[in-house]
């Protein structure tokens, strides 16, 4: 399980790559990209990123809160 400050770290991290990648492209285009390169570039990590956000979402806070029904109808409160 992730803390809230892993969270930050991953999101803090991929918005200096999303930084990074814009300066390499703005620094290293000698010639004309082909139009909408950037765009689908950054499309493409914006899915990949949606992607993640998914996954974490029924993977780790879908099981969370399936323990949390379970023990409110057993009547447990170990966590």
């Amino acid at each position: 399980m992730m803390s809230r400050q892993e969270k930050k770290n991953i999101k803090e991290k991929a918005e200096a790559n999303r930084a990074h990648l814009s300066e390499v492209f703005d620094e290293y285009a000698q010639e004309e990209a082909p139009e909408g390169l950037k765009e689908e570039v950054f499309g493409t990590l914006d899915t990949i990123q949606l992607t993640a956000d998914v996954f974490d979402l029924f993977t780790v806070k879908f099981g969370k809160t399936e323990g949390k029904f379970i023990e409110g109808l057993t009547g447990s409160d170990n966590e």
